[in-house]
């Protein structure tokens, strides 16, 4: 199997998210009846910011973490300690050419029938398979060879032990990875670890003579040296090295801590409460945050996160001692291990 990592800074787009090589290589396997799945990493949008000049996405300058961009605000900001600076629209490149990771499989649906009107697209996702009934309904067409294309995200990885064992229907001898610097770049510490494993996965879809093309606008980053030969013991090993140097786990536990109230003061007040508790313990913690959390308010009630960076070798200590803090603001404090 060939693995091929397409350089979107110098590959000339056909359309805004599909390259010519892509395109090509789809082309090629429609002209001989095979079959190709055009894979994108989730549905949603990821308002993270790469360069399209210099293929540099814009990190947090504490964290190594991506920023996000926040369109009400106009503003940058890192998901896990709360670094902020305004979005001036300009890389430190000098170059003007941003813009943000973010597409949709009826998007790329769309495009693709453009391209192919005489091929059968399936749609592949949560928002397509809604029941069993409808799975079993999918599945048997795929084995009947009514699709020429499939375009999925992750749900495609249920039907793995299909495309794997089942010998019925044509050979699927590519798969496209569209975007994936939308997860490689998420804010996440584990994001390239999670990217990996899905490009790993992915190649197991496809024929001994198939083809795995990833497109990226950042082929220098070190995921891709490990991908090309699906080493993952040199990955992980890696991987490793960045944990230790962030002291991110495996050499801490990471702890989300949840503030919530039913009065947004009084959860305010209880974070620099709580701040203060945490330096007077005088552990040496690493305390990041207040964090964005998934949702500010639900159900009349306010929530702030933080994250904690214990040391493995104490963790049963220290949470003994988090949990001797009594809120003071009428708020509830639960503790999760990520």
């Amino acid at each position: 199997m060939e693995i091929r990592i397409i350089d979107l800074t110098e590959d000339q787009l056909v359309d805004e998210s599909i390259s010519k090589e892509l395109k090509n290589a789809i082309h090629k396997r429609f002209a001989r009846n095979e079959l190709s799945i055009v894979f994108l990493n989730r549905k949603g949008y990821s308002p993270v910011i790469y360069c399209r000049n210099c293929g540099k996405v814009t990190k947090c300058p504490k964290c190594s973490i991506p920023l996000v961009y926040h369109s009400d605000t106009s503003e940058i900001k890192c998901h896990y300690c709360n670094y902020t600076e305004k979005y001036s629209g300009v890389c430190s490149c000098k170059s003007n050419r941003l813009t943000f990771f973010g597409l949709g499989t009826e998007k790329i649906v769309s495009i693709l029938n453009n391209f192919f009107p005489e091929a059968n697209i399936l749609k592949l996702d949560r928002d397509t398979v809604r029941n069993y009934q409808i799975k079993q309904k999918v599945i048997s067409e795929i084995l009947s060879n009514k699709y020429d294309i499939i375009v999925g995200t992750q749900f495609i990885l249920q039907f793995k032990e299909i495309f794997v064992n089942e010998k019925k229907f044509r050979k699927l001898t590519f798969v496209g990875f569209v975007d994936i610097d939308t997860g490689l770049y998420l804010p996440h510490y584990r994001s390239a670890e999670h990217t990996f494993e899905l490009a790993y996965n992915l190649s197991e879809f496809i024929y001994p003579d198939g083809e795995l093309l990833i497109q990226t606008h950042n082929p220098k980053h070190y995921i891709f040296r490990y991908i090309k030969t699906l080493d993952w013991k040199k990955f992980y090993n890696r991987e490793l090295k960045y944990r230790k140097e962030l002291f991110y786990p495996p050499y801490s536990n990471l702890v989300s801590v949840i503030i919530e109230g039913t009065k947004k003061e009084n959860v305010i007040n209880e974070i620099s409460s709580y701040s203060k508790f945490i330096t007077e313990l005088n552990e040496n913690l690493f305390l990041i945050g207040p964090i964005q959390h998934k949702q500010k308010k639900i159900r009349k009630k306010y929530y702030e996160q933080f994250m904690l960076k214990i040391p493995v070798e104490r963790t049963y200590e220290i949470t003994r001692k988090l949990a001797n803090y009594i809120p003071v603001y009428k708020t509830f404090i639960s503790y999760s291990f990520e």
